[in-house]
């Protein structure tokens, strides 16, 4: 485990001993599909747990930083959620960024090992089928999965287990005891094809009213 000590963690949002759900994302802004698909998840996959949203300070992933600024991004997720239960905002990946340290989720649960008493023990990610296609391109790819079992939801071309298997297969990237992992780690919920890119062209349909009214108050992505 490494957590570099020029950034002190974020203290955890949520109950120390509750099972936890991890999301994280640019959330530039955050959509229905954000809001609505991740407590889907969370009540399908673990119940009980807390679903604990990550602003990224910058994706690794993507080649420019979120439009939004750091405060705004995380004032749309307290609106976005406001009337869910069993939900915080953890922005610690955004805090440590004054210490130049890059949004890597592999550092991420670094920090949510270091923050929690029971450490990685009941916590899972969330993360959508397109990603996981790709996610043998993240750091430290294989370590993280063997660390942090996923929660995995349909998204894109993938809509079903068998579909998420055959592309993972594909990639020539997973052992078959990942791929194990991976495929049990499929649920099904409905997707719903919305992205950040095309509400911030203008598409508000898919966008929390509350959240568009506080996009429209502070001129965001004209």
């Amino acid at each position: 485990m490494h957590v570099d000590p020029r950034s002190p963690i974020t203290p955890w949002p949520a109950p120390k001993d509750a099972p936890a759900l991890l999301f994280g994302g640019s959330f530039d802004p955050p959509h229905r599909a954000h809001a609505e698909l991740a407590v889907a998840a969370r009540d399908r996959a673990m119940p009980d747990a807390w679903l604990v949203v990550i602003p990224a300070s910058r994706s690794p992933h993507k080649s420019v930083g979120p439009a939004a600024s750091d405060e705004d991004r995380v004032r749309m997720l307290e609106i976005a959620f406001a009337n869910t239960t069993s939900v915080s905002i953890w922005t610690d990946e955004i805090d440590r960024a004054s210490a130049g340290m890059p949004s890597f989720w592999s550092n991420t649960l670094d920090r949510v090992l270091a923050a929690r008493p029971d450490g990685l023990e009941g916590v899972r990610f969330l993360i959508g089928a397109d990603q996981a296609l790709a996610f043998h391109r993240w750091h430290d790819a294989v370590k993280v999965l063997q660390r942090c079992q996923p929660v995995v939801i349909p998204r894109g071309e993938i809509t079903s287990v068998g579909q998420l298997s055959d592309a993972l297969e594909r990639t020539r990237a997973w052992s078959d005891r990942d791929l194990a992992v991976w495929r049990r780690s499929f649920i099904d919920v409905s997707p719903m094809r919305v992205s950040s890119t095309k509400v911030r062209a203008g598409t508000t349909d898919d966008v929390d009213p509350r959240v568009l009214e506080y996009i429209d108050e502070r001129g965001l992505y004209r």
